[in-house]
């Protein structure tokens, strides 16, 4: 698997989640050279800012991925629809090129022909692992055929699981429910690397009328707290169509670690599968998105808990009178930074820059 962002957490979360903080530091792992120092979150004027929530109490919020504001977010219902539609043979049916590859990427000895023989098992056989094992061992080598059973056996007990448990209590029902249900159970808190995106302060922030929250990520091990924080923390990755069919690459995950004596490894097949669940987690289509280069901490969905440090929070040059000594009594009971937006008109650019009296005066006056 490729060590991209995504398997270097993973990676990271299981060599650190034993240690103290203190050894965790002294591990000086390469990944913490990859968290940003600084994440912004934009917040809206008014109510809707929930600035004692944010400012006040330095809380933040995992939104379910069926409350954010992009209709392809998370894992979109197509495989859900053909999960809740189709059977067993006809879930087949619909990946059998992807089975059929599989065998033959996976096995020297069997070729395209003999591969589509066997896909042809799976539903004369009806999902039968020791029919359908039986009358193929003897196509390919005999240091291959443990490996093969096993590969049969984890695809015939998918297919036959949707004909046969998906209308009881199994664990087969519970786990597919709770992928078809994804959206539902985690959440994302979404900021993004920059404080001067003007078109970030334009719709999040309500034309300079609401504020930013600057995330101080510069000690990213300073508790075990900061750690799960990190350890939760995903760039999104802006890509032309999002693959998000999560029924495929379950059992592919799962076919992928199986070794030449048959034996498949849980764990490693369930690495695969999560480092693939939260890249989609963290997809978003690239012609609509990818200025708002954005950061995600995934978890629960809905859930509140106190986010990380605060640097500095940055008020909106448009911001009005009660936003702002709301704010400004928070910042100063959490000794956070105070800061404003301004543009510059030559450049075209939004700059930060502290707060004089003069900008105090203009937003006095203002309701």
């Amino acid at each position: 698997m490729k060590k991209d962002f995504y398997y270097k957490s993973i990676e990271f979360y299981f060599q650190t989640k034993k240690l103290s903080v203190f050894e965790t530091k002294e591990l000086n792992h390469p990944f913490l050279k990859e968290i940003p120092k600084h994440l912004y979150k934009y917040r809206k004027s008014g109510e809707d800012g929930r600035i004692d929530f944010y400012v006040g109490k330095r809380n933040i919020y995992t939104a379910s991925f069926n409350n954010l504001n992009d209709i392809f977010e998370g894992i979109t219902s197509s495989t859900k629809r053909r999960i809740s539609k189709f059977d067993g043979e006809a879930m087949c049916k619909y990946y059998r090129d992807t089975i059929i590859n599989i065998l033959i990427n996976r096995f020297p000895s069997i070729d395209n022909k003999l591969a589509e023989t066997i896909f042809d098992l799976f539903l004369e056989e009806h999902f039968d692992t020791e029919s359908i094992f039986n009358r193929v061992k003897e196509f390919v080598d005999e240091g291959e055929q443990k490996e093969l059973r096993t590969v049969i056996s984890s695809l015939t007990y998918i297919f036959e699981g949707l004909d046969t448990k998906m209308n009881d209590n199994s664990e087969f029902n519970k786990g597919m429910q709770l992928l078809m249900n994804i959206n539902d159970y985690m959440g994302a808190f979404c900021m993004c690397d920059s404080y001067s995106n003007e078109n970030l302060w334009a719709l999040y922030a309500d034309e300079f009328r609401g504020y930013c929250i600057e995330y101080d990520l510069t000690n990213p091990c300073k508790s075990k707290g900061s750690i799960r924080f990190i350890s939760s923390l995903y760039p999104v990755s802006y890509v032309d169509k999002k693959d998000d069919d999560w029924f495929k690459p379950l059992f592919e995950s799962t076919i992928a670690t199986i070794n030449i004596d048959g034996k498949g490894n849980k764990f490693n097949s369930g690495i695969i599968f999560h480092h693939w669940m939260i890249k989609t987690l963290c997809s978003k289509k690239k012609d609509r998105w990818s200025n708002e280069n954005e950061w995600r901490a995934i978890g629960k969905a809905n859930s509140a808990f106190l986010g990380p440090l605060v640097s500095s929070i940055i008020v909106g040059h448009n911001i009005n009178k009660t936003d702002f000594e709301r704010i400004t009594m928070w910042a100063n009971k959490n000794n956070f930074e105070l800061k404003i937006t301004d543009i510059d008109y030559d450049k075209q650019e939004v700059m930060i820059r502290g707060i004089t009296q003069e900008d105090i005066n203009k937003i006095m006056k203002r309701e």
